[in-house]
């Protein structure tokens, strides 16, 4: 997919000054209502595959970086996509423009560690003491998963989870074309561009 159009949600932008916990907290709302709109506005092809993908610029081991950037290949469909409801009433000040996508030799991509988010806390416990019970060791300490992470909200159910994203950055952008992204912007093989 050519990404041609992106447009940039800076959870750090607006009035006044934010503390870390009121951008994690922007930054949840933000990441839930692109989810929200991309689902509702962007219609998915036969392979559930969505034509808007989604990048963390600043992100790095330690966060986020506060900066959501949606990219498309028609800016269409980003037009649409920033008038949606969900994403107003998640961004404060929202004085987005479509921009098109410089010329650029670096990519990333982005995905969901879904691995760290299989067990809750309490199955570990449970499997931890099952395997003590049996005579088996089990790994002290907490090993640390790659990404990084954004406290999320069900819709469904109202649960609370931990939405975990890797960032992988590549020296050129990967085949094949034609792939897609899923309803959170996010893929396993495709890049975006990285500015």
């Amino acid at each position: 997919m050519n990404l041609k159009y992106y447009v940039d949600l800076d959870a750090r932008k607006g009035p006044g000054c934010y503390d870390s916990e009121e951008v994690n907290f922007l930054m949840s709302r933000m990441l839930r209502g692109t989810h929200m709109a991309i689902i509702q506005e962007c219609g998915e092809t036969s392979s559930n595959q969505y034509a808007i993908a989604i990048a963390f610029p600043l992100s790095c081991d330690k966060g986020h970086g506060g900066l959501l950037r949606i990219f498309s290949g028609d800016d269409k469909v980003l037009g649409r996509l920033l008038r949606h409801p969900n994403i107003h009433r998640y961004v404060r000040d929202l004085d987005a423009a479509v921009l098109e996508v410089p010329s650029i030799e670096r990519f990333a991509i982005f995905s969901r560690n879904r691995l760290a988010d299989r067990f809750s806390p309490s199955a570990r416990r449970r499997a931890d003491h099952r395997l003590k019970v049996y005579g088996f060791t089990t790994p002290t300490g907490k090993k640390k998963q790659p990404g990084f992470a954004i406290a999320s909200q069900s819709q469904s159910n109202g649960e609370a989870f931990l939405f975990r994203i890797q960032r992988l950055d590549l020296s050129a952008k990967p085949g094949p074309e034609g792939v897609g992204f899923n309803a959170y912007g996010l893929s396993k093989s495709a890049a975006v561009p990285m500015f």
